[in-house]
């Protein structure tokens, strides 16, 4: 039962990244459309894009260790 429970939390965890991912992604392709990537929106998306791949590259080493 505790194995099932985590296995739920870290999928539950990897589909919260994935879409935050997606949206800091969709964020930053909108703000270079307009030409906003040297203001604040532009700035957040990459930060949030940079951490969102940093966090995937984190869990996915971590999901590889047994």
């Amino acid at each position: 039962m505790q194995n099932k429970d985590s296995n739920n939390g870290d999928n539950l965890k990897s589909s919260i990244i994935g879409s935050a991912y997606l949206i800091s992604a969709s964020i930053l392709i909108l703000a270079s459309a307009t030409g906003n990537v040297n203001g604040f929106v532009g700035t957040v998306a990459l930060t949030l894009l940079i951490l969102g791949i940093g966090i995937t590259l984190y869990h996915l080493v971590n999901s590889i260790k047994f």
